[in-house]
Formats: structure tokens, C-alpha cells, sequence
């Protein structure tokens, strides 16, 4: 690329440009700068993709979560702490997608848009599936560590006295019996 004339407005930035480039590539003879292996850029990229992916998918898990646990218990406290999480997670997930260069070219309120969007369907097509409820009992039978109590807090189900109590409650949307190995199992009516 030719250098532009003298007397054009693009000379001056030119000149900056190659003052720049000049006092890096004296940098770099004098051994100030020492390069780093591509492989470490390399291992950043991915841990960034696999970190933005673990919180989107985390966001979506908590979002059609809420929906469910509204839907099979109604409101409840710790319902508040679960749509807290979801913040947290979306605003995570916004915090990361200014690495990406998808994001960083667009304004910030668009990417944000972007992300609660993307949250929003993927979370509604997976209330719309069975996922949940599935879970629910799976976790009922097999007393997963962290899944058990999340659906027995978040649902309301999950060992035989809370479902007797809701059997006895008219208005409860929870249908609980009490023949599955853990002490009762629940679903959606």
C-alpha cells in the first residue's frame, strides 16, 4: 500500500500509524516484548466459549425451572432466589459476549436483547417438553444430590409428608402418590 500524499488529512494518521508500528518493532529488537505461545490464546478461546455456553445453558435450565416449578406449585420464596440466579446468569452471559466480536460491534442494550431473546425461546421450548417433569422423577427415585432438593424446594414434592399435605390442599396443582421408592412421586395434573 502506497503512503498517502503529503498535504492530505490522511497523512497525519499514517504518520501516527507508522510511529506506532516503528516503536513496537524497536520493542520487540530490544527484548522487551516477549511473545506468548498460541496455544495459550488457543486454550482462552475455548475456556471463554465453554464458560458463555455453561451459563446460557445454566440461564436456560433456571428459566423453564421457574416455569415449572410455577406451573406444578405456584409462587413460593425460593422461587425469588431461582429467578435472582437467573439474573446473575444472564448478566454473566452479557459480561462474556463482549469477548466475542458478534457482541463487541453492536451496542451493548442489543446484545443484552440478543441474549434475553435467545434465553426466552430455548427456555419456553424446553417447558414445553416433558424435561422437567422427567427429572422430577427421576430425581424422586434415585435421590440425585443436587437435583433432589432443587425440585422438592422449587416444587413442593418429593418425600410423603409434603406430598400428604398437598393431597389434603384443594387448590394444590401437584399430584402426589405415595407408591414410588422414595416416598411418594409427583406430577403435573
Amino acid at each position: 500500500m502506497l503512503p498517502p500524499k503529503a498535504d492530505s488529512p490522511l497523512a497525519e494518521k499514517y504518520m501516527q500509524t507508522n510511529n506506532i508500528s516503528q516503536k513496537v518493532i524497536e520493542k520487540i529488537k530490544a527484548g522487551n516484548v516477549k511473545m506468548k505461545p498460541r496455544s495459550l490464546f488457543i486454550f482462552q478461546a475455548i475456556s471463554l466459549v465453554f464458560l458463555a455456553l455453561v451459563v446460557i445453558v445454566l440461564a436456560v435450565f433456571f428459566t423453564s425451572f421457574t416455569g415449572f416449578a410455577l406451573k406444578v406449585k405456584g409462587y413460593s420464596p425460593f422461587l425469588v432466589a431461582v429467578v435472582s440466579g437467573v439474573i446473575l446468569f444472564i448478566m454473566l452471559a452479557w459480561v462474556l459476549s463482549k469477548k466475542f466480536s458478534v457482541f463487541y460491534k453492536r451496542p451493548l442494550l442489543l446484545g443484552l436483547a440478543i441474549i434475553l431473546m435467545a434465553v426466552a425461546m430455548v427456555s419456553l421450548a424446553v417447558f414445553l417438553t416433558p424435561f422437567h417433569q422427567t427429572i422430577m422423577d427421576y430425581s424422586q427415585q434415585k435421590n440425585v444430590p443436587i437435583i433432589s432438593p432443587l425440585y422438592q424446594c422449587g416444587c413442593g414434592c418429593g418425600t410423603s409428608h409434603v406430598c400428604e399435605t398437598l393431597q389434603k390442599t384443594p387448590q394444590s396443582s401437584c399430584g402426589c402418590s405415595n407408591d414410588g421408592p422414595a416416598g411418594g412421586s409427583c406430577s403435573i395434573k
